[in-house]
């Protein structure tokens, strides 16, 4: 008699059927019941083989919810989905999946205009001629940024305003001192918070989260530096800065460098009535930063005074920073400070409190 196999054969067919047919079911219960958009599209191409526009081969409820399309999405033209939107934004979606059907997955975030949702899309490729698109709905993450960063530009704008009244505090007792050492200590500290006020003034206007425009800064800083510290008949203040980009902990302690360095350099290299140059440049230094600031007046002494506070914030600054100080005295006093690397350790969290 023939072998004509075991029931467990026979039933192999049945059984993988059933399994096939169990994970359509799971597909199809995932598929149906995210709350992300999903889409399979295809793209359609001209007669030079380049894609012009794609046609939707499955889409899940959640994305007729989220595109507020109440007509089947199946079997249409992203075009004509998209017909409402600025043809600018479909250029960008078309150059978009283009790309993403050469192999290259991406994301980008999408908010129509005018409207109060945003999302996150992703495009991957999934065949020939063939993208799977996710649909993510970030409107509540962006809404949770937007506060935080309103609380952040308060914060800033509070501490600015903070500083400024400690500042005219300042001022005023120097007025009223009695001494002219007195009065020049408490003009110094004034310097210093102007300084320190500048940085949380830049991070409001720019909008930034937690870094400076330094290049920006250091022409401000200069600039200011140039009414209040430097006699402009006798000293001029040159500036060069290449784009650069700072943490909040550094573009203050670096400032702060910049000021003891121009007011030392006023101070001492061109007292009256000497006349001269006081320049500044910052420039990138592989990933770092190199600081340089130089006069020509007849440079420092040989024993610098113990008790100046000047030089020793400097240094201390320099330290917090993870930098490094060189001085040369040949034909006035040039300082040059390099800062290896600007996502480098920060500077110690009471740095600023130091600052005074």
């Amino acid at each position: 008699m023939g072998d004509f196999g075991t029931s467990a054969d026979h039933d192999a067919p049945a059984r993988r059927g059933g399994e096939f047919m169990e994970r359509e079911l799971r597909y199809r219960t995932l598929f149906e019941g995210v709350s992300e958009g999903f889409a399979m599209v295809e793209a359609l191409r001209d007669a030079n083989g380049r894609p012009v526009d794609y046609v939707v081969l499955e889409a899940n409820p959640a994305l007729h919810r989220i595109l507020g399309q109440e007509k089947p999405l199946v079997g249409r033209r992203q075009s004509e989905i998209m017909s409402a939107s600025p043809p600018a934004l479909l250029q960008s979606l078309m150059q978009a999946c283009e790309t993403a059907l050469k192999g290259h997955p991406l994301h980008f975030e999408y908010h129509h205009p005018g409207g109060t949702r945003w999302f996150d899309i992703h495009l991957s490729q999934v065949g020939p001629d063939r993208l799977a698109q996710l649909v993510v709905d970030i409107t509540e993450r962006k809404r949770a940024e937007a506060r935080q960063s309103e609380m952040f530009d308060e914060l800033n704008h509070r501490v600015k305003n903070n500083l400024a009244v400690v500042s005219a505090m300042l001022a005023m007792q120097s007025r009223v001192a009695r001494t002219p050492e007195v009065r020049d200590h408490l003009a110094r500290a004034v310097d210093r918070i102007h300084t320190i006020a500048d940085v949380h003034a830049s991070l409001y206007r720019s909008g930034r989260k937690d870094e400076v425009d330094f290049s920006t800064y250091l022409h401000d800083l200069c600039g200011r530096l140039g009414e209040s510290v430097v006699d402009k008949a006798r000293v001029r203040l040159t500036v060069e800065a290449e784009p650069s980009v700072l943490s909040l902990d550094k573009a203050v302690a670096l400032g702060v460098v910049v000021n003891e360095l121009i007011t030392n350099a006023a101070k001492h290299a061109y007292a009256t009535p000497a006349v001269g140059t006081i320049s500044v440049k910052l420039a990138r230094e592989g990933a770092g930063l190199r600081l340089h600031v130089e006069d020509s007046g007849p440079g420092l002494p040989e024993k610098p005074n113990p008790a100046g506070l000047g030089m020793r914030l400097v240094r201390s600054l320099v330290q917090q920073l993870g930098a490094t100080l060189e001085i040369d005295c040949k034909g006035g006093a040039a300082f040059t400070v390099r800062l290896p690397n600007t996502g480098a350790a920060e500077p110690a969290p009471d740095s600023q409190a130091r600052l005074l």
